[in-house]
């Protein structure tokens, strides 16, 4: 009976040090166009082990009402983990952790904010010459992503009538300066974009 004690008393310390040893990973997301917190957004955790550039499948999870998403990861010798979490609807956003700034002391809080998804219809209507050239530029709105429009000008030359969409956080603003070669014709058109809309800007010319 001794003897069976002192098993259970060993297994049970064994077990509380595994679990001390584990990562607790905590987190919540935030809707910026909305200003609150976001429901049902999954959640997708990956590791890289030394040597390889490959991402490991760890947990797909889903945040609860309250925004909020957690989880227990033992402590293996990973080099950082990547967290991912994405909504239609919503820009999907990444973090990417190292193993060095991961502590067993107290939960890792790892928390996102991400903005709705809206569009704008940039349409160039044209129909005086077949030499023409228009330049514009974005000079407000959503830059620097994948799916964004490309920086810098974009150049069109003769007669149009041609659309291109661009993608933009919802409830913002969407600019574009534009300037017709050898003419004084040049200014700004902006407009609002709807979170999961599309709004129409256009250009006449």
């Amino acid at each position: 009976m001794r003897y069976t004690t002192l098993i259970l008393l060993a297994l049970a310390f064994f077990s509380c040090k595994k679990g001390q040893a584990d990562f607790q990973i905590s987190g919540f997301v935030l809707d910026k166009t909305n200003t609150q917190v976001l429901s049902g957004v999954q959640v997708d955790v990956y590791k890289k082990n030394a040597g390889s550039e490959e991402q490991v499948h760890v947990k797909t999870m889903q945040t609860d009402a309250e925004g909020k998403f957690e989880l227990d990861l033992k402590r293996d010798q990973f080099i950082s983990l990547i967290v991912r979490i994405s909504k239609d609807g919503y820009f999907t956003e990444e973090k990417i952790i190292n193993f060095k700034d991961l502590t067993i002391k107290e939960p890792n809080f790892i928390n996102f904010t991400t903005t709705g998804k809206s569009w704008v219809k940039i349409h160039l209507v044209h129909s005086e010459s077949a030499d023409t050239r228009i330049d514009i530029i974005r000079t407000q709105g959503k830059s620097a992503c994948t799916e964004c429009c490309p920086d810098g000008y974009q150049h069109f030359i003769g007669i149009m009538d041609t659309v291109f969409y661009c993608v933009n956080d919802a409830n913002t603003l969407y600019e574009i300066t534009y300037f017709k070669q050898f003419s004084s014709f040049s200014g700004t058109k902006s407009v609002i974009t709807s979170h999961m809309d599309t709004t129409e800007l256009l250009l006449s010319y």
